[in-house]
C-alpha cells in the first residue's frame, strides 16, 4: 500500500517527460497489485519449500515461471503485439500466479518435508 501512496511523489523526483512519468506511475500501480502474490510465492518457495529440503521443486518453479511464462509473455506483449510497457509488465508478472498455484500444490502434497537432520547413533 505504501507503493500506491508514494508513487506520485517518487516519480516527481526525476526530471523526465510526462510520458515516462505516466508509464512509471502505471507500472508502480501494477507492481502494487501483484505484490501480494509475489510475497506469497516468496514465502512459500523460499521459506517453506526450500527450508523443508525441496530445492528441486523450487528450482523448477522459479525457472519454469521465468522461461515458460515470463520471457514468452514479454516477447509476445512487447515485440509481437507492441503493447505499452505497463501491459507487458503485467503480463510478465502474471508468472507469479503460476508460482503461487504451483507452490501451493507442492505444499499440500507434503513432498517438501524431508528430514534434514543427521541422526546420531549411540555406540
Amino acid at each position: 500500500m505504501l507503493i500506491m501512496i508514494f508513487r506520485l511523489p517518487f516519480v516527481s523526483l526525476y526530471n523526465v517527460s510526462d510520458n515516462v512519468i505516466n508509464d512509471v506511475k502505471v507500472c508502480l500501480f501494477v507492481f502494487a497489485v501483484y505484490f501480494p502474490l509475489k510475497a506469497v510465492a516468496a514465502v512459500n518457495i523460499v521459506g517453506i519449500l526450500r527450508s523443508g529440503g525441496d530445492t528441486l521443486a523450487c528450482l523448477f518453479l522459479d525457472l519454469s515461471s521465468v522461461w515458460l511464462i515470463g520471457v514468452p509473455m514479454a516477447f509476445l506483449g512487447g515485440l509481437y503485439f507492441k503493447f505499452p510497457i505497463y501491459i507487458v509488465y503485467a503480463m510478465v508478472l502474471s508468472s507469479e500466479i503460476y508460482k503461487v498455484v504451483g507452490g501451493y500444490i507442492r505444499y499440500r502434497q507434503g513432498k517438501w518435508l524431508k528430514n534434514l537432520a543427521i541422526e546420531l547413533t549411540a555406540n
